[in-house]
């Protein structure tokens, strides 16, 4: 700020010194133009007049010029791209690069021990099959058989509880006997409906033991049978 004093006290000092020589040359001339005399001469000499513009009035400035007009640069021309349409077929088919297929190597062969196959057996005899039962054969287990239902049948006995409360019914029992006719087992094969029946005929097959033997024509040591014992409020 110090600086812009500084150069706007030394333009004004500037200007006035200026005015005062102006002023003074000014003076001095027309000092001198009054006191001579006015001669002519022929061909002499023009005096020269300054006008000395008045320094208290602003400088008008010039106005300013205009601007040159521009010159205008020429539109560089437009440049037309043709199109260019590039249909699928004409498109260059993509390169496959041929890959080789693995080479397999070989698998190592590994011995399999192989089953020593066994000497032949001997085959077994097979067992004889049992003659067919005769007509006669037959005739002799039915005999038997009703004969061990004569016996069950004057063996058993119906439980008073049965009979007071109407209970009846067949009982089937599956039972062994051994040559001799004892009994070696006893099951109920086919209930009666009541546990009463069912427990007077396993108890029956205890009394009854030993039941008739088994006759030698059927040539067997045990028999299994199935046999039914009835019980009707009836027959008694």
């Amino acid at each position: 700020m110090s600086g812009y004093l500084d150069q706007t006290a030394g333009r004004t000092g500037g200007m006035a010194l200026s005015l005062a020589i102006h002023g003074a040359v000014l003076a001095l001339a027309l000092l001198v133009f009054n006191k001579a005399p006015l001669k002519m001469h022929a061909a002499g000499p023009e005096l020269a007049v300054f006008s000395v513009p008045d320094l208290s009035q602003p400088l008008e400035q010039a106005p300013p010029t205009p601007p040159e007009q521009q010159e205008q640069q020429p539109v560089p021309p437009q440049i037309v791209k043709p199109e260019v349409t590039v249909t699928k077929s004409e498109l260059p088919a993509p390169y496959v690069v041929p890959v080789a297929d693995p080479v397999p190597l070989p698998r190592p062969q590994i011995a399999v021990p192989q089953p020593v196959a066994a000497p032949p057996q001997p085959a077994a005899p097979a067992a004889a099959a049992p003659p067919a039962p005769s007509a006669q054969t037959r005739k002799q287990e039915q005999n038997y058989y009703a004969t061990l239902m004569d016996w069950l049948n004057r063996k058993r006995k119906y439980p008073p509880e049965a009979k007071k409360a109407r209970q009846q019914g067949v009982v089937v029992v599956k039972f062994t006997i051994d040559r001799q006719g004892n009994v070696l087992d006893a099951v109920i094969k086919k209930s009666s409906g009541y546990a009463l029946l069912d427990q007077e005929t396993l108890n029956l097959m205890r009394r009854a033991s030993p039941l008739p033997a088994i006759p030698d024509s059927l040539g067997k040591d045990r028999l299994t049978i199935s046999l039914p014992i009835e019980y009707s409020l009836i027959n008694g």
